[in-house]
């Protein structure tokens, strides 16, 4: 059955969704992969980053393992404690986040809606100036967890956001 396709890793790992939002964080050219691995040693799940015909340059300079999912193999997910899945069909993807333990986006709008919906851990990493837009379409979730790249006078830089997320991990 496709929908039960991942259950076998139900909450061993996150996602986190990667696209151009990721952009505009501050170090995410040269420090995103030290620290995804520092993130993966101290929460001790996998972490399955996705992603879709991306090919910008924060992600092309990732060295992390990078897996079209036509490609994927099961062995890829139990192996890997880093895994980059490109291009995953919706109903995979679906599926892959109804087993996660948590999944994280820079509100990524599908992303954020449909893991709230599968009443996941859910984080958003947004800029505090887009807060009450993003706002509009939220409705209060107690698994639903704001991290900011940047304040009024603060950019955030990688290490900082990752950083914020493993305290939030540590809460839960």
């Amino acid at each position: 059955n496709l929908l039960n396709t991942y259950d076998y890793l139900l909450n061993k790992f996150i996602i986190i969704h990667l696209d151009e939002k990721f952009t505009d964080i501050k170090d995410i050219e040269s420090k995103f992969e030290t620290s995804i691995t520092n993130l993966q040693n101290n929460i001790n799940k996998k972490i399955i980053l996705t992603t879709f015909n991306n090919n910008l340059d924060y992600y092309n300079n990732l060295n992390i393992k990078k897996i079209n999912f036509k490609d994927l193999q099961n062995q890829d997910l139990i192996n890997s404690k880093v895994l980059i899945i490109e291009n995953i069909p919706m109903m995979h993807f679906h599926n892959l986040m109804k087993n996660s333990y948590a999944n994280i986006s820079c509100h990524s709008g599908l992303f954020v809606h449909s893991s709230l919906a599968l009443s996941k851990i859910t984080i958003d990493i947004m800029n505090k100036s887009q807060e009450t837009w993003l706002n509009t379409w939220i409705d209060y979730k107690k698994d639903y967890i704001k991290i900011y790249k940047s304040t009024n006078n603060k950019i955030y830089n990688i290490d900082d956001i990752l950083a914020s997320i493993y305290e939030q991990f540590k809460r839960i």
